[in-house]
């Protein structure tokens, strides 16, 4: 696909082209198919410019057609965007009704993905709608061909629009406290692929599952140190080490020093400014 440099070269001819924004793309493949992926914390701002997109695609020109909403990376939802694009489905109906004719929506995990999820049961959508976790049930429920060619497409436009590997930003959202389940067939599981496939793009973007997953349980115990008075023992049941032993290791290997020296220096640094 030929990347579009602004909204008027896009909706000049969408077709074979993608456009990107801060948090989201979209992209045509044929005229009967339409994709749009969103990441991050988009504001309202964010989601007005998408519904400008959106629009596009109800225009008089054009022909009914199949939407995928790649939802999996969205962090959080702002009230004020919600309730953009809220009013845009509602005041839209009758043209959605006419233009969509099925719409496949790949939720991310969490409340942000329970939230997504019910958004239909707030309003009822003017077409077939599956929600799904896994962007490949929702390709082979609109009858795609070649479902993990597509995919793969999808996900090599994400990387070039986020500008990071897609799955690193889903699995460090995935991978949180207290971490004591936190495994490769769970992490694949929750990102909607398989595990082979997770090592296999975790490899190429130069990382491990476990290399993410000690930086994941280091990060958390960095705002513990930092933030609260916990015993060393306690911070290391937090971030789901089994001893104080394998934590201070742990911590050591990543950050070349010691968690008391650590909490030390940072706490040093607190007081400095505070005072």
């Amino acid at each position: 696909m030929k990347r579009a440099e602004d909204l008027l070269e896009f909706a000049a001819e969408p077709i074979g082209r993608y456009i990107v924004f801060r948090h989201f793309l979209c992209w045509c493949e044929k005229p009967e198919l339409y994709g749009y992926a969103v990441w991050g914390c988009p504001g309202e701002g964010d989601v007005r410019r998408l519904v400008q997109l959106l629009d596009l695609g109800l225009s008089d020109r054009a022909v009914p057609h199949d939407t995928i909403v790649d939802l999996r990376r969205v962090d959080h939802i702002d009230a004020s965007a919600f309730g953009v694009l809220f009013d845009h489905v509602r005041s839209r109906r009758s043209a959605i009704a006419r233009c969509v004719r099925r719409q496949g929506i790949v939720r991310p995990t969490g409340l942000v993905g329970a939230t997504i999820a019910g958004f239909y049961s707030v309003i009822e959508p003017p077409h077939p709608a599956l929600v799904s976790s896994r962007l490949e049930d929702v390709f082979a429920w609109l009858g795609h061909e070649d479902v993990a060619g597509v995919c793969e497409r999808h996900e090599a436009l994400l990387r070039g629009a986020m500008g990071v590997e897609p799955v690193l930003h889903g699995l460090r959202r995935v991978l949180v406290p207290p971490f004591t389940e936190a495994t490769l067939a769970g992490a694949a599981s929750a990102l909607g692929v398989s595990e082979r496939t997770l090592q296999r793009r975790l490899r190429d973007a130069g990382t491990t599952f476990q290399i993410e997953l000690n930086a994941a349980q280091v990060n958390a115990a960095k705002q513990l140190l930092r933030d609260t008075d916990l015993k060393l023992a306690a911070i290391a049941i937090e971030v789901g080490c089994c001893s104080l032993q394998q934590f201070s290791g742990l911590f050591h290997r990543v950050t070349g020093e010691s968690p008391s020296a650590w909490r030390e220096r940072h706490r040093d640094r607190a007081f400095g400014q505070s005072a």
